[in-house]
């Protein structure tokens, strides 16, 4: 982010100065950026958290199912309109979140399989 900083302050100072005067001539609006830069300070550092202390497959799973649920969320909470072309990204997010789970639920199968054949050759 501090390296776009320059560019976006360049883009706002030569392109879009009406949008520079409507931020800094309200204490509102500067207020709601400066909180907004640090809920984006806090979500880098927990996603950069998380990937550290879950497992990759859990950690990719999330990544595909958060802008999924973004999705559902601003089509039924925040009522943005649903158009056509969002169908074919989302329904590939979903298609991958499939894969995952199939792929974690063929894992755990043969971790069972595993663990029961395991057992009855230490029992018998």
């Amino acid at each position: 982010m501090t390296l776009f900083a320059p560019f976006a302050m360049a883009y706002l100072f030569f392109v879009a100065p009406t949008s520079l005067m409507l931020v800094s001539g309200s204490g509102f609006f500067i207020m709601m950026l400066i909180g907004l830069g640090v809920l984006s300070v806090l979500a880098m550092k927990t996603n950069v958290d998380a990937s550290q202390m879950l497992p990759v497959n859990v950690y990719g799973m999330m990544s595909y199912i958060e802008p999924a649920l973004l999705f559902i969320l601003a089509i039924t909470v925040l009522g943005n309109p649903f158009e056509s072309a969002m169908i074919y990204s989302y329904g590939l997010i979903w298609l991958g979140i499939g894969f995952l789970i199939i792929h974690g639920v063929r894992q755990l199968r043969k971790a069972n399989r595993e663990t029961k054949v395991t057992l009855t050759t230490k029992t018998a």
